[in-house]
């Protein structure tokens, strides 16, 4: 069986490092989602998003929730990275395993 986790934190203070798109601090990546479910924005980080519906782990019901209990401002963007340490090639068995925290905006 499949172990889905997503990290709900604050986003390290940015200092020197500067912002990305969207109002996410370095290292995350400004992600929208529509009312499927579906993010986009990064290839990589959608891919690993879709494979939660695909593979039947979460409904898209369940994921709108996760994605709703995270945008606290409303505005369908949130940021996310992958966990320190992992590549976009270093992710086998961790199925949809992303670190997701809400924009500043």
């Amino acid at each position: 069986m499949a172990a889905v986790s997503m990290s709900l934190t604050n986003p390290a203070f940015a200092g020197d490092k500067g912002k990305t798109s969207g109002d996410c601090s370095n290292p995350y990546t400004a992600m929208t989602y529509d009312d499927e479910g579906n993010l986009t924005g990064d290839s990589d980080l959608s891919a690993r998003n879709q494979e939660l519906l695909d593979s039947g782990v979460l409904t898209t019901d369940e994921l709108l929730a996760i994605l709703g209990s995270i945008d606290h401002n409303g505005d369908n963007v949130i940021c996310a990275k992958l966990p320190n340490g992992w590549t976009s090639g270093n992710t086998d068995n961790r199925t949809g395993f992303l670190n997701l925290v809400d924009n500043k905006s």
